[in-house]
C-alpha cells in the first residue's frame, strides 16, 4: 500500500512540474539610469508592436511574452527602448521551439549597457 501511495505522489510531482507553461517568456526590467525609458518591448511576441512599456528612473516592472502559435522556431531575444531621442537595441538569450528555457530573465538597464540575469 505504501508504494502504491509513493508512487501516485512522484506521479503527481511530475504532473505538476510539467504543467509549466514555457510558451511565455518573462522578464523582469529595471530601469538603473537617471533618465526615463521609453517604449521598451522584448521580442519574439504575438502581441509584437501592441505591447510596450515605459520606466522611471530606478523602477522595476514585469514584461510577459507570448511565444505561442504556430511557427513556434529556436532564436534570440531582442529588446528595443527608447533613452531621450536615441532608439537602443540588444540581442540576448535563446529560445527553442518558441519556449522559453528559463523561468525568469532579468534585465538591467544602465546607463551605457545592460546587464542580463537568467534565473532556471
Amino acid at each position: 500500500m505504501k508504494s502504491r501511495y509513493k508512487i501516485s505522489i512522484i506521479a503527481l510531482c511530475v504532473i505538476f512540474i510539467s504543467c509549466e507553461d514555457w510558451s511565455h517568456g518573462k522578464f523582469e526590467i529595471t530601469n538603473m539610469t537617471s533618465k526615463i525609458i521609453d517604449s521598451i518591448y522584448v521580442q519574439p511576441d504575438r502581441a509584437s508592436g501592441k505591447h510596450f512599456v515605459s520606466l522611471k528612473p530606478n523602477e522595476k516592472k514585469y514584461y510577459v511574452t507570448d511565444m505561442s502559435g504556430p511557427g513556434r522556431t529556436d532564436g534570440a531575444y531582442r529588446i528595443q527602448y527608447k533613452m531621450d531621442t536615441t532608439i537602443k537595441s540588444n540581442i540576448f538569450g535563446y529560445y527553442s521551439n518558441g519556449a522559453s528555457l528559463e523561468k525568469l530573465t532579468k534585465i538591467s538597464i544602465m546607463p551605457d549597457t545592460i546587464l542580463f540575469k537568467f534565473i532556471y
